[in-house]
């Protein structure tokens, strides 16, 4: 569907490629439609179940989507995005969010499972993704769980040190906020909660069972001299961490932490790393390694893409790693 305006409900689709593909949104005037996709059942061999691409305006709403061997189970790209009461999975080829672009989404009451990589991925992961662009998504009241098993690729923009374990929820220079969501993964894998890239993160009351790090930030370097570096800008509160080695690892980025019980390490691990990985930030070298969070705007009149709510000043000092902490217990 390209430049069109509906609804497609009640139905079944069993098919190879992608299942539904949604390009663009239909205007008249000032007045944009949107398409809902209500109430199907989808099946791909290979393809999405559900793609929504090219400024899409779209609410997916109860709907059974699985399949997807070589794809993700929605699949979104600068576009608007409504995403409720859904059973995404099994996934057979990688996520079951995929989000890239300057995307706006919202998806809540979401059962996510049983996706061969992270079941969350937002942003231009990759090296051969595009440039970052502002964007958000706001998780709320979902279900999602993995077997932490799934092994995800290092780029040249990070410092994971190599291949990984798949996250449960992969932010990369985009806004993501999660409520009262629920993180699942057995302990037969390494997998960590929460791994963020130069992102703007909103963790509350939100229960995480993983045998890994809680979360892991960092900041966004692509590596070449005199380019601007961003850090991570977090707001943890009232979250339940159960199964985690470390609960925090954090380089060259800005965190706040507030009322939470950090579970005790394992022998020789610590519950909170900061870390510096980088030469001194400071007026003699014009301060080149400094840090700045993301940008929420791609331009003066373009959309704001700060995460709804946000409960810090979209600023941070840049020379050095901060955490900020408040009624934390066992730490």
């Amino acid at each position: 569907m390209r430049h069109s305006s509906g609804s497609i409900t009640n139905s079944e689709l069993n098919v190879n490629c992608n299942g539904i593909d949604i390009n663009s949104r239909k205007s008249v005037g000032n007045v944009d439609y949107s398409i809902d996709v209500i109430s199907n059942e989808i099946t791909t061999a290979d393809g999405s179940p559900i793609t929504v691409f090219d400024g899409g305006l779209v609410r997916i709403a109860d709907n059974d989507l699985q399949g997807a061997d070589e794809a993700s189970g929605i699949s979104i790209e600068s576009s608007e995005v409504q995403v409720h009461n859904n059973d995404i999975g099994p996934i057979g080829g990688w996520n079951g969010l995929w989000m890239l672009g300057s995307f706006d989404v919202v998806a809540e009451n979401n059962t996510i499972h049983d996706t061969a990589r992270e079941p969350i991925r937002a942003g231009e992961y990759g090296s051969q993704s595009p440039n970052p662009q502002a964007a958000r998504v706001y998780l709320a009241n979902n279900s999602i769980t993995s077997d932490g098993t799934g092994s995800c690729q290092a780029t040249k923009y990070d410092d994971w040190g190599g291949d990984f374990t798949c996250p449960a929820v992969h932010a990369y220079r985009t806004g993501v906020s999660m409520f009262d969501n629920t993180i699942n993964i057995p302990d037969t894998g390494d997998a960590d909660g929460i791994r963020a890239v130069g992102a703007l993160l909103d963790i509350q009351r939100n229960t995480f069972n993983i045998p890994g790090t809680g979360a892991i930030v960092t900041n966004y370097d692509d590596g070449y001299a005199g380019s601007q570096q961003y850090g991570t800008l977090a707001f943890f509160s009232q979250n339940s961490w159960a199964g985690v080695g470390m609960t925090y690892n954090v380089t060259k980025s800005s965190i706040t932490v507030q009322s939470e019980y950090i579970p005790s390490p394992p022998p020789g691990e610590y519950p909170v790393r900061l870390l510096w990985s980088d030469q001194e930030a400071y007026p003699p070298n014009d301060y080149q390694t400094n840090i700045r969070p993301t940008f929420v705007q791609d331009c003066a009149n373009c959309a704001n893409m700060t995460p709804r709510g946000f409960p810090l000043a979209i600023n941070m000092d840049n020379n050095s790693t901060t955490f900020t902490f408040a009624n934390l217990s066992n730490l």
